[in-house]
């Protein structure tokens, strides 16, 4: 049996170890790095997914803040973490339960994380729905006033403005109060004015308005409440109430 011994030439091995000498290395892929805690190769995706999240989160202590345990299976000592402002991250790792919280979720795969996040701002949006809003009503009037277009907000500083807008306050609030209709129409508004101080308590009140001929030539608004419940969400106080209290 014939054997094929395959040599090199002298300069190939020269090159060879010129390179092996200068220190150059191949980009190391960072899913086979060698684990610091057990000395055994990532070879899954998840764990080099895992191991890459790891090394960055202990990235932002920096050096001299990371201490890991190759006989337990904790990553690092909180005990070691010696920060003089307390960070999020120092909040997380000084509390056992939220840490017990966090690892239990950073374990779970991607999918599940997905879903967890999906739930909490689905949460977060019911329970600030049911939050009580204990801001002063005026403030909160003043932002519900700032919806309205600021070339309408100058007639309210004139005070024959407030008899008009009484009006159509007495006139549209118990028409989506009262009923279970979201639009409504208003007919024969001929005066360009109080079209404008219409259109501008339906801004308020955060309802579309929108002007338009009617066939004997008078004008219309038709009224649309235009939300996700499609009812009326009230401010904490009339506009007209508003009005008073910082124009008069």
């Amino acid at each position: 049996m014939e054997t094929i011994v395959s040599t090199s030439s002298p300069s190939s091995l020269s090159q060879l170890n010129e390179r092996r000498n200068s220190g150059i290395r191949a980009m190391p892929n960072p899913s086979y790095e060698y684990s610091k805690r057990n000395n055994k190769k990532i070879r899954s995706k998840k764990q080099a997914k895992r191991h890459e999240s790891l090394c960055y989160l202990l990235s932002l202590f920096g050096n001299d803040y990371v201490n890991f345990n190759e006989d337990e299976d904790d990553i690092f000592q909180r005990e070691n973490i010696l920060m003089d402002q307390e960070s999020p991250f120092f909040k997380l790792f000084s509390d056992d339960q939220k840490l017990k919280i966090w690892l239990d979720f950073i374990s779970k795969s991607g999918d599940k994380q997905d879903h967890l996040l999906d739930q909490y701002d689905i949460q977060m949006i019911q329970y600030e729905s049911r939050t009580v809003d204990d801001r002063e009503p005026l403030e909160k009037a003043h932002e519900c006033f700032c919806r309205i277009d600021k070339n309408i907000r100058a007639i309210y500083k004139k005070e024959h403005s407030l008899i008009c807008l009484e009006k159509y306050e007495s006139e549209i609030l118990p028409l989506f109060l009262c009923t279970n209709f979201s639009e409504h129409c208003l007919s024969g508004i001929d005066c360009p004015f109080e079209r404008m101080v219409l259109h501008g308590l339906s801004q308020y009140l955060n309802i579309k308005s929108k002007s338009f001929d009617g066939e004997n030539g008078s004008k219309h608004v038709i009224l649309k409440c235009d939300n996700e419940l499609f009812k009326l969400r009230m401010p904490p106080i009339l506009l007209s109430e508003y009005v008073r209290k910082r124009f008069f």
